[in-house]
This record gives C-alpha cells, sequence and structure tokens, in this order.
C-alpha cells in the first residue's frame, strides 16, 4: 500500500467457516485451499493468518518500515500504531518461518462519496472496507503469502457484511491480479500567487459571505473532530472518510520528522457559525539574495460547496511570501483548476488514486444510484472471490435506484471482475472499456445502455489516502 504506519480488523473467521479447492473458471482447483484450522498451503508450503495484537507492535512496524523505506525513528511507535484497529490487524506466518511474521495487513471501515439516484442530490456515502498497510516480509516475497493475505482479507470482509473493498496501490502492477481496478485519478496541479478566479456571480457571493481563518496549532481533539465532521458532508464525488482517530494521528506534530519544515498549519471556512471548509498544508520557502521563494503544499482539501472552496482558494494565492500553489488528491472536473483557466496553462499531473473491487457483486452494484433506467444480465468473473462468478441481472429503475439477483437468463454483458470498480465512480465509460477489450456485448446496445446508466457527469477527486 502506499503510505506506511509511521506516515499515516474484521474479527478473524472462524476456521469452519472459511473453504477452499473452489473451482475456477477453469475448472482447476483453487490455490489457495484451506484446511480445518484456517492455513492456507501454497504449494507444499503452509501459510496461517492470526490476529496481531499491541504485543506484536514492534514486529509489525519492523516489516511495515522494511516495506515502505521508512525511517523507524520519523514517528514513535506508539503514534504509528495510533488509528489502528487491532480488530482488523492480522500476520501471516508460513512454515518456513516458524514463529514470525511473514506478512501483515490492516484495514479501515471507511465511508465513501459515490453516485446517488434523484432522492440523493447527486451523490450519497456508502461504507467500504479500506486495505492498508500490507507488508510481506522481504524473505518471503513470492511464496504466495500476499494472495493468502488478499483472499484472507475479502473473506473477512464479507463476514462483516462488506460490499465493496477499496485500496491505494503502492505499485499498479499488483492489485489488478486480486479483482481490483482504478476507480478514481489523484489529479496534482499547481497555482500561482495571485492567480485569479473569476467564478460566476452566484458562487462569488457565496465566497464573499465566507469567513476564512488561520489555524496556527493542528494538535488538537477538536479540530481532528471538525475536520472529520466536514469530510462527513463533502459533496465531491470520490471524498473518502477515514476514522476520526486516524485524522488524530495525522495531526499530531512530530519535530523529528519535520526537521528545517513548519508545523501543518490549515484555513478554515465558516459561514453563519458552520463549518463550510478546510485547506490543511505546510509552507516550505528558500531564499535567494534576500527574495523568497515559497510554495505552499495542500495535503487535504475539502469543502461543502463551492461558494466556500471559492473563499479557501482566494486565501491560498495569497500567502506573503509563496510563489505558487501545489494541490493533489483533486479531480479533473475540480472548479478551483478550472476556474483559474485553460488546463493548458497549469502543470497537470495524473496518478491513480483510490483503487476498487467488490466483496458482493450485487451488494456493490446496487450501493450507488445510476443516471438512466436499466435492465441487463452481466456474466461476471472473479478469479479471487468465486462467489461472485456468475450471471447476474441488474435493473434500475425510473428513480436511479436498482437491485441485482442471479440470473440463468443468458448475459447480454461478459466482464472481470475489476471492470465493475472501474465503472463505479464514472470515472470511465462502458464505451471506452469495450473498445478496450475489457468489456464483451452479446446483446447489441447493451453497452450504451451500460454507458448510460453509469454515468455520472463529473470525474471523481482522487480523495484522502488511507
Amino acid at each position: 500500500m502506499r503510505r506506511n504506519l509511521a506516515r499515516r480488523g474484521p474479527r478473524p473467521r472462524r476456521p469452519e467457516a472459511l473453504t477452499g479447492n473452489e473451482p475456477n473458471h477453469a475448472g482447476e482447483p483453487f490455490v489457495n485451499p484451506v484446511d480445518a484450522l484456517g492455513r492456507r498451503s501454497e504449494g507444499e508450503a503452509v501459510i496461517s493468518i492470526r490476529p496481531l495484537t499491541l504485543a506484536d507492535g514492534d514486529e509489525l512496524l519492523a516489516i511495515d518500515h522494511f516495506a515502505f523505506v521508512a525511517d523507524p525513528d520519523e514517528v514513535p511507535a506508539e503514534q504509528s500504531l495510533e488509528g489502528l484497529d487491532m480488530d482488523r490487524t492480522f500476520g501471516a506466518e508460513h512454515d518456513d518461518r516458524p514463529g514470525e511474521l511473514a506478512g501483515i495487513y490492516t484495514s479501515f471501515d471507511l465511508r465513501m462519496r459515490v453516485p446517488g439516484s434523484d432522492a440523493d442530490d447527486g451523490a450519497r456515502l456508502v461504507p467500504m472496507n479500506g486495505l492498508t498497510a500490507v507488508g510481506v516480509h522481504p524473505d518471503m516475497r513470492r511464496r504466495g503469502v500476499l494472495r493468502a493475505m488478499i483472499r484472507h482479507h475479502l473473506e473477512q470482509a464479507r463476514d462483516r457484511g462488506d460490499v465493496i473493498a477499496g485500496l491505494h496501490a503502492s505499485e499498479p502492477v499488483i492489485y489488478g491480479r486480486f479483482g481490483y481496478s482504478v476507480a478514481s485519478h489523484d489529479v496534482h496541479y499547481s497555482l500561482g500567487s495571485g492567480t485569479k478566479l473569476p467564478a460566476s456571480e452566484p458562487i462569488t457571493a457565496l465566497a464573499d459571505r465566507t469567513d476564512v481563518r488561520t489555524l496556527l496549532d493542528l494538535d488538537d481533539d477538536t479540530i481532528a473532530r471538525r475536520l472529520h465532521e466536514l469530510d462527513l458532508v463533502s459533496p465531491a464525488l470520490g471524498t473518502v472518510v477515514v476514522p476520526e482517530a486516524v485524522v488524530r494521528r495525522r495531526l499530531r506534530d512530530n519535530p523529528t520528522s519535520r526537521v528545517g519544515k513548519e508545523p501543518r498549519r490549515a484555513l478554515i471556512a465558516t459561514r453563519e457559525g458552520r463549518d463550510v471548509g478546510v485547506a490543511v498544508f505546510r509552507r516550505e520557502v528558500t531564499w535567494d539574495d534576500g527574495n523568497a521563494d515559497g510554495h505552499v503544499n495542500v495535503t487535504y482539501l475539502t469543502a461543502v460547496d463551492e461558494g466556500a472552496l471559492l473563499a479557501l482558494g482566494r486565501r491560498l494565492v495569497e500567502m506573503d511570501l509563496m510563489s505558487r500553489v501545489d494541490l493533489g488528491q483533486r479531480g479533473l472536473d475540480d472548479p478551483l483548476l478550472n476556474w483559474a483557466g485553460s488546463v493548458r496553462t497549469r502543470t497537470v499531473r495524473v496518478a491513480d488514486a483510490l483503487w476498487l473491487r467488490p466483496v458482493e457483486v450485487s451488494g456493490m452494484l446496487t450501493a450507488r444510484g445510476y443516471a438512466t433506467p436499466l435492465d441487463l444480465t452481466l456474466e461476471v468473473r472473479d478469479d479471487t472471490c468465486d462467489w461472485n462468478s456468475g450471471t447476474w441481472r441488474l435493473v434500475v429503475d425510473e428513480t436511479g435506484e436498482a437491485e441485482c439477483v442471479r440470473s440463468d437468463a443468458d448475459a447480454d454483458i461478459r466482464l472481470d471482475v475489476d471492470v465493475i470498480g472501474e465503472l463505479f465512480l464514472g470515472l470511465r465509460g462502458a464505451r471506452a472499456l469495450a473498445s478496450l477489450g475489457r468489456i464483451t456485448e452479446r446483446t447489441p446496445g447493451s453497452v450504451a445502455a451500460l454507458n448510460s446508466a453509469f454515468a455520472t457527469g463529473i470525474q471523481p477527486i482522487g480523495g484522502t489516502g488511507f
């Protein structure tokens, strides 16, 4: 995963509930069978996955620090472990390394802003199981440890009743093998000092009624709560809401990890006594013959409406000694980017952000709303979670609400499970995926219908990492 514990579970599944030796689509046995004690065999090796406790903290952090090339002294161990849900934190043991951890992972109970139906005013907030801090001991690579942990995680998520799993990938070649696909892009761009942001008159009027003040000290429980509550009401498609404990951990000030840098600061926007937006940032400045050349690195930005976003943007581009503002975790339809003028006049970088996959196909497809009515049968292939494989009938009514059930009918469309993750937030349409050969149309017109139903009209933002 992209972030290690120093910068940033379901309970153990009952052994008798674990399944193994499932047939895959080629009719071959699943390569990760489970015995009566919940141990998975990979060839001749046996991999056991067990819940971790704080007593395993040193070994857990050792693997995490190595996996993400982190300085173990940068953040105190107790803070690195802060915010973890130990009920959702697991370790893998390999019989070539008895009594020692071969791998680790944890997850968070998250919320995500997804497309809504007519009743949702554009978007709705739904649960998501966020996988993170996945690490394998360097001596245990390519021994099936990662595959065993991913399968275990998805089984645990299913037991908890989760229907959507998400992650941020440290390497893009890894997680596509397990049915994950890029659902949003992380758009980075810069605004020069004094950039004009000519929004429409109603948005400008709303910004003029918004008060923006500076917070110099963010290491506070109350600030963490305010930021968490803002995320819960942010309307931006693709917003990821992390637990308040994780927000609190991120706001802790560690002088040893910011040598030569200022603490994090924030601009908080309020209107009529209510928080309506926040920008968390850190400034850096260099001096050349007495001339300052600084930049503002915005690490977190959210607003409940475009007026609050404009008010924050105005203040960010007006800071003394700064020549530019760097923003990330945004989207190509970000109003700030578009108010600033042509994309050609900006340095815009696009990377993958959130990766999604269904834990349960039916639950994920009914979690969001749709733009048009639909009645299609989808043949889904899922080599990691066999319970998702098969044919599903997806029916969307006039209001945009969906039902999805098993079907014996001939499929209108065939696709691998990872395609659902890429369609889900509207990042890419069904037509584009069909042109790449990732969707096979069996009934003429079905791809066009799918494309219209999944359309959102706006690109998702990158959203905060976890």
